[in-house]
């Protein structure tokens, strides 16, 4: 079989921007075009060469994949708070990749087997994979109810942004303003939630009494510069875990009337 690289590298490429494009909507974790970009064109550029260069051992084939899902997934997603969500959307990454390339061999195999050799028809076939998996993602989207956001929040100069997890249960309100209450833990919000700590904090303090985190507690929060949702600005308090709960894997627990549009 006739390999031409250039063809082989712009295939790979193409399976791996699907496959990082497909894990950031189905994790609800944004991220731009250029970071998918570059990831792809490592993930396809190693690809290309190691078909080149004929590697014959599954344990360095497999290994190198491994190690470079991990590159991948930290490249086109940003930094990770947490090695085991770095972990579990590398996997994530790992299967979306098994399940396109099982797709395109299984559609590929439909047809007269020259359609293998790349660069044949192999256009209808990936736009068919691309059809398939936005009708994945549209289902599976459906199916969370957008129970997941994007939390940006502003304070005395400094900017984190989390995910948070949408939850009909978190009722709290701040006393005072009445605003809802976000409960993020308190190693997301970075320096923010450094400087909450502090006894001489610039940040506009306020306690909130919270039912059904571990039980009845009060928390210490702030109230933010401003706080964006998806990019939507909303009006809210924020409220700090310092037990280190895990929220299903989320930063942050955010009441469901911000999550509306």
């Amino acid at each position: 079989m006739t390999v031409y690289a250039d063809i082989l590298f712009l295939v790979n490429f193409s399976m791996d921007f699907l496959t990082l494009y497909l894990t950031s909507r189905i994790l609800s974790r944004p991220s731009g075009k250029l970071r998918l970009s570059i990831s792809s064109v490592i993930g396809a550029a190693f690809a290309t060469i190691f078909t080149l260069i004929q590697v014959n051992s599954n344990l360095i084939t497999t290994g190198t994949g491994l190690i470079l899902t991990f590159i991948m997934t930290r490249i086109a997603f940003g930094k990770y708070r947490s090695k085991m969500r770095l972990v579990r959307d590398s996997v994530i990454v790992w299967g979306a990749g098994v399940l396109l390339g099982g797709l395109m061999t299984s559609l590929l195999s439909l047809g007269d087997p020259v359609y293998i050799d790349y660069g044949q028809d192999f256009s209808p076939v990936f736009l068919a994979c691309v059809l398939i998996s936005l009708t994945v993602v549209r289902l599976f989207s459906s199916a969370r109810s957008k129970k997941s956001v994007s939390v940006s929040i502003k304070a005395e100069g400094m900017t984190v942004i989390i995910t948070g997890l949408c939850d009909s249960g978190n009722a709290a309100r701040e006393p005072f303003s009445s605003l809802p209450v976000i409960i993020v833990s308190i190693k997301a919000l970075d320096n923010i939630g450094s400087l909450l700590l502090c006894d001489d904090t610039p940040l506009k303090l306020r306690f909130v009494p919270v039912d059904g985190i571990g039980g009845h507690t009060v928390m210490r929060g702030f109230i933010p510069d401003e706080v964006v949702i998806d990019n939507h600005s909303v009006s809210a308090v924020i409220a700090a875990d310092i037990k280190h709960r895990d929220f299903s894997g989320y930063d942050a627990v955010v009441p469901d009337v911000l999550c509306r549009k």
